[in-house]
């Protein structure tokens, strides 16, 4: 990560940070397995293809602060995220369902 503080007067700052991350799958979501539930007919499966998912933040803060107004800041961010992990659950069809 990368932190940097601009301060060009007195009475304000600007702060800009870079960071990058990574995120590596659970074990769970890695082994090979199927699981179906009988109740709500949905499926779950782990996937050997997981990768870590690499987050890069880009985050910009400007403050400016005197005795007149106080304090005030405004700050934003852009964030990337490569090989996101997410769950979703897929709908078993049932031989009733076929036939409607």
């Amino acid at each position: 990560m990368i932190h940097l503080r601009i301060k060009p007067v007195q009475w304000a700052d600007i702060r800009l940070a870079y960071t990058e991350t990574v995120s590596r799958p659970n074990y769970s979501d890695l082994i090979p397995y199927r699981a179906t539930n009988a109740n709500d007919l949905t499926l779950q499966a782990g996937n050997l293809d997981l990768r870590p998912q690499i987050s890069k933040n880009w985050d910009v803060t400007a403050s400016v602060y005197s005795n007149q107004i106080g304090l005030f800041t405004i700050g934003g961010f852009y964030k990337d995220i490569e090989d996101l992990i997410w769950r979703s659950n897929y709908f078993l069809p049932t031989s009733a369902d076929a036939q409607a």
